[in-house]
């Protein structure tokens, strides 16, 4: 299963808001083949990620993973 991770402010800001919605839109185009995991950036999950600004997106799957506002590869 894919798996969309939304990392975004609390509260969530107006980019925030809308990347999680986005992803939510994508991810109801495939049921029960993507699930999108909302994550606060200042958690300790963002920090093994690096997260420099938010929101960020990272989409998972058993191919490898994807992350950034224009998909940069980034597996780790």
């Amino acid at each position: 299963m894919l798996q969309i991770k939304v990392f975004g402010t609390t509260p969530p800001c107006a980019n925030c808001k809308r990347a999680e919605r986005e992803a939510r839109t994508a991810a109801g185009e495939f049921p029960g083949q993507v699930e999108v995991i909302k994550l606060d950036a200042m958690g300790p999950e963002a920090d093994a990620y690096g997260i420099m600004s938010t929101p960020l997106m990272q989409a998972e799957s058993p191919w490898g993973c994807w992350a950034g506002r224009s998909v940069d590869l980034r597996c780790g």
